[in-house]
């Protein structure tokens, strides 16, 4: 099949178009991250045009929808999400895990709702048609504790994961929690994030994400993570 100049040029350009974007879009990830994982649109604009001048603001706003790893936070600000997700679990593809990530943020924090889409996203499991989901989660919660001796760890001594380690590279650190009679393993803090609690801009925006105000039980990961910021 005979390819036209003028087709010619269109997949040039296309190809251009996708690379632009694909460059923009580590700049918008790089500058959440510097930003404590979240961010107002300016700065975003402003890195944008950095790497594509003649972007508009109209352009970044609808990139930031189709991005998969940012969603908007009820108050404006841009997030880069902590955990990082599978795509398909439980009969959802991407969109629709993204379209409930972007419904939970409007909600509060203590409602029961955001409760239950938190615990749909969070035990995502990418499968196949023939496998067992239920025996695939306990398997992987197994293997998930594996590589820590509870009995030789202390009781709420968080300390940083290392090489070889179960969530190593996911995640910062991980503790035996232990409250009310109960222990449990738990790793939090993203791993490919910068912890920047030493900036109060920065600390402000982590804590009232994620209302540090009120971190809920020790067995969870957002206690141990608002304990770190």
């Amino acid at each position: 099949m005979k390819i036209t100049k003028s087709k010619l040029l269109e997949i040039v350009q296309e190809e251009v178009k996708k690379e632009l974007e694909s460059k923009v879009e580590k700049s918008i990830l790089d500058t959440l991250t510097d930003e404590g994982g979240a961010a107002g649109l300016d700065p975003l604009v402003k890195t944008a045009k950095e790497v594509q001048p003649g972007v508009s603001e109209k352009d970044i706003k609808d990139l930031l929808k189709k991005m998969k790893k940012v969603v908007q936070h009820r108050d404006g600000d841009y997030i880069k999400e902590e955990v990082e997700e599978l795509s398909e679990a439980h009969g959802l593809d991407s969109g629709d895990a993204k379209i409930l990530r972007q419904h939970a943020t409007t909600l509060d924090d203590g409602s029961e709702i955001k409760r239950i889409i938190n615990f749909i996203l969070k035990s995502n499991v990418k499968v196949d048609q023939t496998q067992d989901v239920t025996k695939m989660k306990k398997e992987e919660l197994e293997e998930a504790s594996k590589s820590f001796d509870k009995d030789k760890m202390k009781c709420n001594k968080k300390r940083y994961l290392r090489k070889g380690e179960s969530g190593y590279g996911k995640k910062q650190k991980v503790v035996k929690a232990c409250d009310k009679g109960k222990e449990r393993i738990v790793k939090f803090g993203d791993g490919k994030m910068k912890n920047k609690s030493s900036s109060p801009k920065n600390r402000k925006n982590f804590r009232s994400r994620h209302n540090c105000d009120n971190p809920g039980s020790k067995l969870k990961a957002r206690y141990w993570s608002c304990k770190d910021w």
